[in-house]
């Protein structure tokens, strides 16, 4: 396990969980016991499991072709990611929709 780990803050919950850079944030998050919406379990499919994020961009991994085929193009105006293809290298805080 890389020693490295990063802060996520997480709204409306105010809670704050501990990740590593290989880890995608849904994994962490249901390690948490945080249940996001989602039927793919995690791989990129169903396009349910998103998170906005609020501080941090520049710390988040770049969006990748599957992710970009289910959500556009946009995270420059929504702010939203898939928690499943979502690594980051610095503290973000990111918001949970209502499941």
């Amino acid at each position: 396990m890389p020693d490295k780990l990063h802060k996520i803050k997480i709204l409306p919950l105010n809670k704050e969980i501990w990740i590593d850079e290989i880890t995608d944030v849904r994994e962490a998050l249901l390690k948490e016991g945080i249940k996001l919406k989602s039927i793919c379990g995690g791989y990129s499919q169903c396009g349910m499991c998103k998170v906005k994020i609020i501080e941090g961009k520049e710390f988040i991994s770049e969006i990748k072709f599957l992710e970009k085929g289910l959500l556009g193009n946009v995270f420059h105006i929504t702010k939203e990611r898939l928690s499943c293809q979502l690594y980051i290298k610095g503290d973000i805080t990111i918001e949970i929709p209502n499941n």
